[in-house]
């Protein structure tokens, strides 16, 4: 329960955040004036009140004796003897009265000490602490905006528990800010609603290859037409099924979600992945296969593997601006360079952007990378080393490392598709072995190592019974451990304790065009079909 709550409950006066504020204020003040005052009786009193603390046990008084014999003798007479009675007396209250003094200066002594045990603290701590209260009450501010605002992304994409957690970096008292407390109950309230998805092993893939981003180009009838018309997607037609995924209830979740791992050692046991969303809400993984930048569509007929005018009508490179945000290169026909949401990547982050609940904890998708052309259309390949020298080679090198680590930060994750293209179902475990360590030494140098593994030209390494043999074990053995093959059943997924393992289903003009029923239970592909396709 929140101090506002409980506070409404023990009062009838509703809680006020500015009074509360004006009264710790005061207190405050009135105790920085108790310890200058403090300090002034300090420097002004006796020598002796600095002195240690005296002894609790009182000094012993006793009367001066006189020098003669007669103080030995009784009295002889009764003046005399009313006379003695009366001095007495007299002595017994000065007595008195110099304990009680000698028991006030020590009492006065014990306070201060103990004034000093209870409110002498070092003013620096003094200050920390008055700016917390004033700071954890006071109307909400920039910082607390900021961070509801990084708490609500969370929660848009239903990452509940990432959101609590955040608020709490607010510190000690985030508890007693009315705003924090409003929004954490909100998202409390919002985590109620989640639905876990019972069987990960029912959870669809959908799979694009590059995007035509000018038709009029792409499908120009030169030799490479017929290719691209019938296994690429056009920019609109991606725009028009992400649309419909989102309005069909599906969300983004990483290969990943789909297991979750509950070994105790370096051995993995796979289980179902817990996946919770609001109930109506259906997961989806999405990847691109291919996810380079081929210089075939890219570059015109001079062939110096360089994107120019005369490409085929494609994005030609993945960069981050002076934002740190992805952007996406493409050079229109009369020379033009433009940045922006040219390609897969690009327009997934715009769309997630406008769509945040379409993510499930920031997923976005998985991209699947070779290396015998280069990574993300930076020239990586060592070949280039010559070409470029060492300096600019290298910086080709930092920039796409810099692609990878924003792509890791934003929810995307990378596969292996080998460092080029070989059938994983017709090459022998040799080669698909030198093939993959390749990858490692040009692509995972770059983008870091990954555990999955997407087969290309729609290849695999077994059928569907559960993997076996010296081609599984080679890959096992690299730290391969989900497989994603090619398939246009809706939804095929083989979870053992040891990997997963995938199907895709691609989606390309041919399956847009001849089969579009492959797709209903996702999207209405006529509905999107590019009417500038031949």
């Amino acid at each position: 329960m929140s101090d506002k709550k409980r506070f409404d409950d023990l009062f009838d006066e509703k809680w006020d955040a500015a009074k509360s504020v004006d009264e710790r204020l005061n207190r405050f003040a009135e105790t920085e004036a108790m310890l200058r005052k403090r300090d002034e009786e300090r420097e002004n009193a006796p020598r002796q009140r600095r002195n240690p603390i005296p002894s609790h046990k009182p000094p012993i008084y006793e009367p001066k004796k006189s020098m003669g014999k007669e103080t030995a003798r009784r009295p002889s007479k009764p003046r005399k003897k009313q006379s003695n009675i009366k001095g007495l007396m007299i002595l017994g209250a000065l007595i008195l009265t110099a304990v009680a003094i000698i028991v006030g200066i020590i009492l006065i002594i014990v306070g201060i000490i103990k004034e000093d045990e209870e409110v002498s603290l070092p003013e620096t701590e003094i200050i920390t602490t008055t700016e917390q209260l004033v700071f954890d009450t006071q109307p909400m501010t920039d910082s607390v905006q900021e961070l509801i605002a990084r708490a609500d992304a969370l929660a848009a994409s239903y990452d509940y528990d990432g959101a609590l957690a955040l608020l709490r970096d607010y510190g000690p008292n985030y508890a007693q800010n009315a705003d924090i407390v409003q929004a954490q109950e909100r998202y409390l309230e919002l985590k109620t609603g989640l639905v876990r998805w019972e069987d990960t092993t029912t959870i669809p893939h959908l799979a694009f290859r590059a995007l035509v981003v000018d038709p009029n180009r792409a499908f120009d009838g030169d030799e490479n037409a017929t290719h691209y018309n019938k296994t690429m997607t056009t920019v609109n037609e991606f725009r028009g099924i992400l649309q419909q995924l989102y309005d069909n209830g599906y969300v983004l979740v990483s290969l990943r979600d789909l297991t979750k791992n509950t070994a105790t050692d370096d051995q993995p046991m796979f289980e179902q992945g817990d996946i919770y969303l609001p109930d109506g809400k259906k997961p989806l993984v999405l990847s691109q296969e291919d996810a380079n930048f081929d210089t075939y569509r890219i570059d015109g007929p001079d062939d110096d593997l360089l994107a120019d005018a005369e490409g085929d009508g494609f994005a030609c490179q993945l960069l981050v601006n002076e934002n740190g945000e992805l952007t996406s290169k493409y050079i229109e026909a009369d020379g033009t360079v433009k940045y922006g949401a040219y390609d897969f990547v690009t327009i997934l982050e715009e769309f997630v952007r406008a769509h945040p609940d379409f993510s499930y904890h920031g997923a976005k998708a998985t991209l699947a990378l070779t290396g015998n052309e280069g990574v993300f259309g930076f020239q990586t390949h060592p070949a280039w080393q010559t070409e470029l020298g060492v300096e600019a080679y290298m910086e080709q090198v930092r920039q796409a490392q810099q692609v990878a680590a924003t792509l890791k930060a934003n929810g995307w994750s990378f596969a292996a598709q080998g460092y080029s293209k070989l059938s994983f179902a017709d090459s022998d475990t040799d080669t698909l072995q030198s093939n993959m360590l390749k990858w490692d030494e040009q692509v995972a140098s770059i983008v870091g190592n990954t555990d999955i593994l997407i087969f290309p030209l729609s290849s695999d390494i077994g059928g569907v019974d559960y993997y076996s043999g010296a081609k599984f074990s080679m890959l096992y053995d690299l730290g391969y451990r989900y497989f994603c093959n090619t398939d246009t059943a809706s939804h095929w997924v083989q979870l053992r304790s040891n990997y997963l393992r995938q199907a895709r289903r691609i989606v390309d003009g041919a399956a847009l065009a001849n089969e579009p029923g492959v797709f209903s239970d996702l999207f209405t592909a006529t509905a999107v079909l590019d009417p500038s396709r031949p």
